[in-house]
Order: structure tokens, then C-alpha cells, then sequence
């Protein structure tokens, strides 16, 4: 593991979370070591039961006054990007988590196999309700890992068969998720019907290994059946998954003025996320911002940072006189074209949103 420089109160945050989990636990948890793609020459894993039972995990805590305190120095900031979620969550459109189109898609592919959680974990891996009907009549149950690939190798796969998240690794990525999952269905189904958090779930699934299923796609899964309620249970990330992102990343630092470039100001940033949301009325307030929502949470606000980044980034590129409010000065992350693998939602659209963190992205925007 590579040496870290850390700011005091990183430093803290960290030591505190070492103390909770475990070194080798900090970045899968909080600093969410995130979405890359997986790499072709991972050998297909056999069947793993899950881990004895985790321990559910608070987020370090950040101080009501020093949340406060970074709201004044950021006034102009936050309440512009307030008002620009505000105008962003409506009946008609939002970014929330829980409005993302793919859940809907999930659900009804889902509908047409012998058991839903199996029907979940088959759309995942083509994010295509197109691709997952095409193997509805041979993958109605998990089969043997050398007769699913076998299977999938004589079936012909229209175009557009994959989409979401899992439009880099194409078709080809798809048929090795899917056979890594059928390989793997025990550790699939015990995860989906555990009883756990979603933190818990996701810890277990990428610690597993399993082939073509990285973060982003893992995040999907359970972003999905924990919004359907698969299992019997309703469960959702407590965290943003800042870390290792792009999109959301930069929409931190343009709303806060602080780069996200460790792993201890990323924990940091997700305390001050998790602050947020609970003196959500009281930061609008102080901003001079009317809200009558629901607060956002955390696992909300990664899909509105990114997405609001790049109403930034695409801002900038329209003549001056055209130009929104300028938040921040051109950081390095909207320097570069935005690696947002999953913002779900468009500016004016909908568009797709990064999650979780780590040393690569899962590209897999069918925007990108």
C-alpha cells in the first residue's frame, strides 16, 4: 500500500476508521476503491460463501460547526448549486438514486425469469432489458459454468444488447459476467437474501473476485435489488463512493473548493456529505435557499455532483453572455473530459453517474 500524506483532520478520520475495520477494510468501505473495469486476465473464481457477518460501519463524524463554518466560507458555492438541484428534482425529473431509470429496466426484465433475484443479477450483467430477454429461455436458472458459456457462445446477441454501466466491456464482458455469476450463484444468492447492509453486501461481493462484476457493476446490482426490495429487504448505500470517481469529484470540489486527491480527505468529504444531510434544512437556510424536499443523502448527492459538473463543463463551452454562475475556477478535474461511468441523468436529460472509488473507472456511459 502506498504511503499517504494526510492532513491532520484526515489523518484523523482515518485512524478512526483503522480502528473500526481494519486497515485492509478502509478502502473498500469508505475510500471505496471504485470504479474500474475489470481485467481480462482475471481467472474465473469458484464458488465462494460469503464472509462471517460484518459489522455495520458509522461514517466519522463531522462537527455541526465546522460544517457551518465551511458553508460561510462557500456561501455563493452551495447556494448555487442548491438552487440548480433544486430546479433538478421534481416530479418530472430527478437525479435521486431511487429515480434511476435502469431500476424500472431491472424490474421488468426480472418479471420474466423463474426467480427474481436471478433475473436482477442477469440484467446486471448486460444493463439491457434487450440483452437480458435474449437469454430468458436458456438462463431461466443458473447452469454449470462450462455449459453456460457454451450456451451464450451459440446465442446471437442483437445490437444494444448491453447498456447502463456495461456498455464498455460490450457483449464479450457481459457472457463473462454472466457465467463468473452462474459459477458463483450461491455467494450471488446468499448476498441478496443475508440480511445485511448494502455496505456489508457490496464489501462481500468485491472481496469475492468475481470476473467482469467491478465496482460499478456490484454497486448496480445492489443498488438495484435493495430498491426493489429482493429479498424481503429494502437497503441503500449509506456513502457517496467518492473516491477513485471522476464526475462527482469534481462536482465536490466546485461546490466545496477542496480536491478529493487521498484517501483522507475523501473519507473526510464523505463525513461532511453525511453532515450535510442531516442539517440539510439549516445549511438551505444559511445559504438563503428555500427546500421543500426531502433532504439529499449521500448516495444522492454522487449522482447530483456528477451530473452538476457537467452542466459546469458544458456550461463553459457556451459564449460568455450564455454562461451560468462560474462556481469554480476551472479545478483539473473539468479540465479534462469527465469519466462520469454512471451519472444517471443528463444536464436537461437523464443522464448516467460514477460511483464508488478506487484506480480505475468502469467507462461504461452510453453518453460517453
Amino acid at each position: 500500500m502506498r504511503r499517504l500524506v494526510m492532513t491532520p483532520t484526515g489523518e484523523e478520520y482515518l485512524n478512526e476508521l483503522s480502528h473500526t475495520l481494519g486497515r485492509g477494510a478502509i478502502l473498500v468501505t469508505i475510500c471505496y476503491a471504485g470504479l474500474c473495469g475489470e481485467s481480462p486476465g482475471e481467472a474465473l473464481p469458484t464458488r465462494q460463501p460469503p464472509r462471517a457477518k460484518a459489522r455495520t460501519v458509522k461514517p466519522p463524524r463531522l462537527k455541526r460547526d465546522e460544517l457551518f463554518a465551511l458553508v460561510d466560507k462557500r456561501t455563493e458555492a452551495v447556494r448555487h448549486y442548491l438552487l440548480w438541484a433544486r430546479k433538478n428534482d421534481t416530479e418530472q425529473r430527478s437525479f435521486r438514486m431511487t429515480a434511476r431509470p435502469d431500476i424500472k429496466d431491472a424490474a421488468a426484465a426480472a418479471e420474466k425469469f423463474a426467480e427474481p433475484w436471478w433475473g436482477i443479477v442477469v440484467f446486471t450483467c448486460f444493463g439491457s432489458v434487450s440483452g437480458a430477454n435474449v437469454t430468458v429461455p436458456y438462463f431461466q436458472h443458473p447452469l454449470p459454468p462450462s455449459e453456460a458459456q457454451a450456451t451464450l457462445d451459440a446465442i446471437h446477441f442483437p445490437r444494444r444488447s448491453v447498456g447502463h454501466h456495461r456498455i464498455q466491456p460490450a457483449v464479450t464482458g457481459a457472457k463473462q459476467a454472466l457465467v463468473s455469476a452462474c459459477a458463483n450463484s450461491e455467494l450471488f444468492h446468499t448476498l441478496l437474501h443475508s440480511g445485511d447492509s448494502f455496505d456489508t453486501r457490496y464489501r462481500r461481493l468485491r472481496e469475492a473476485h468475481v470476473r467482469q462484476w467491478g465496482r460499478t457493476t456490484s454497486f448496480d446490482l445492489l443498488l438495484r435489488t435493495g430498491t426493489l426490495g429482493i429479498g424481503g429487504q429494502h437497503y441503500k448505500p449509506e456513502y457517496a463512493y467518492l473516491g477513485g470517481s471522476t464526475g462527482p469529484k469534481a462536482g465536490f470540489a466546485c461546490v466545496w473548493g477542496v480536491s478529493l486527491n487521498d484517501d483522507a480527505t475523501v473519507a473526510w468529504a464523505e463525513a461532511l456529505l453525511t453532515a450535510w444531510t442531516e442539517d440539510w434544512e439549516a445549511v438551505a437556510d444559511r445559504v438563503s435557499v428555500e427546500w421543500d424536499k426531502p433532504p439529499l443523502e449521500p448516495c444522492d448527492q454522487e449522482n447530483f455532483l456528477c451530473i452538476y459538473q457537467e452542466h459546469l463543463r458544458v456550461s463553459r463551452m457556451k459564449p460568455a453572455a450564455a454562461r451560468p454562475f462560474s462556481i469554480c475556477a476551472n479545478p483539473p478535474e473539468l479540465r479534462r473530459r469527465s469519466d462520469s461511468a454512471g451519472c444517471q441523468g443528463k444536464p436537461g436529460n437523464a443522464l448516467k453517474s460514477p460511483i464508488l472509488a478506487g484506480s480505475r473507472s468502469e467507462r461504461a456511459q452510453k453518453t460517453r
